[in-house]
């Protein structure tokens, strides 16, 4: 039997859409299926049963319209890849070594990688110059091994070696399947980006890609994300960056005037900075954390989650790896 108080409610919020023309806070019935995931879905009706038909209510259009991420560590799992790239290096360099394990070569990366940041007293340039410099050195070398021979081979085969972070893929089906525009803001130089990329099975839902060096200004500048937004074709406010970086990518997004996730367990959480974001500690988790994002937006300034003045610092494990 039709429910005339909640078609009336479903009418309401649908005049209100139409004028606002973004989400509205609405009281679905309890009987529609996963209606947080309908609330995010463009182009698709909502509908009520009753005596097993479908009767058709109307359409919603998202008020996050665009989700970006950050690469390593992210969308990638940067640990896992360095794990790959050093048994393709024992391999490749196996008659200018004696004997030595893929592990050995991958302890001495992630020493002088940390997540793909220089520490800020570091004598390098690059993250690529001190791997280098650390393998020619502590390595058993049976012959002389230029440092730049092993900065070319980093270059050109780290890339080949990329794990997609477990969950990526799916998440960004789903964000794609809900009418959202899924792009990538990352620190580093174009051509290695874009490498990366390349081996992601999911590259054909990216709207845009876009690096450090391409931008001309590197994570945390505000100026970044906003390019990124321009790129994507939507306002600040209308997206949500989801990174592993407390400074340079939560921190950042939330400069710009973006919703931010923070994916924990690869940098540690300063203890001096409070910000009110959600924190997940693995991809599954982000999409439900975008709807609510949405419904806070769709609320007004009161409920926005986005200031940095509010409430709490994430918790949980949030260990370096």
């Amino acid at each position: 039997m039709t429910d005339p108080v909640r078609i009336k409610q479903l009418s309401v919020a649908h005049a209100h859409l139409r004028s606002a023309k973004r989400y509205v806070s609405l009281c679905l019935p309890s009987s529609l299926p996963d209606s947080r995931a309908a609330l995010l879905e463009p182009g698709i009706e909502l509908v009520r049963r009753s005596n097993k038909s479908m009767q058709k209510v109307h359409t919603l259009r998202p008020a996050v319209r665009a989700v970006l991420f950050d690469l390593d560590n992210t969308l990638v799992h940067r640990n896992q890849s360095i794990s790959r790239y050093a048994s393709r290096f024992v391999d490749d360099f196996a008659h200018s070594l004696a004997s030595v394990s893929p592990d050995t070569v991958a302890w001495l990366v992630n020493r002088q990688d940390n997540g793909g940041y220089l520490p800020s007293d570091s004598p390098f340039p690059t993250v690529r110059a001190a791997i280098a410099h650390s393998l020619v050195l502590d390595l058993p070398w049976r012959q002389i091994i230029q440092q730049e021979e092993i900065a070319t081979h980093w270059a050109n085969c780290f890339p080949e070696c990329t794990v997609e972070m477990e969950g990526a893929d799916a998440l960004c089906d789903r964000l794609v399947a809900l009418g959202m525009r899924i792009g990538i803001v990352s620190n580093g130089a174009e051509k290695s980006r874009l490498a990366t990329v390349e081996r992601l099975s999911f590259r054909d839902r990216l709207s845009s890609v876009l690096s450090s060096e391409r931008a001309g200004v590197r994570k945390p500048n505000a100026a970044i994300f906003q390019a990124a937004g321009r790129q994507l074709g939507v306002a600040n406010d209308e997206c949500v960056y989801v990174g592993d970086h407390p400074i340079n990518d939560i921190a950042g997004a939330l400069s710009a005037g973006m919703g931010a996730i923070w994916l924990e367990g690869f940098h540690l959480w300063p203890g001096e900075v409070s910000v009110n974001v959600p924190s997940v500690t693995s991809l599954s988790q982000v999409l439900d954390f975008v709807v609510e994002i949405s419904a806070r937006v769709t609320r007004g300034p009161s409920a926005r989650a986005f200031s940095a003045t509010t409430i709490r610092t994430p918790t949980g494990p949030s260990n370096e790896q």
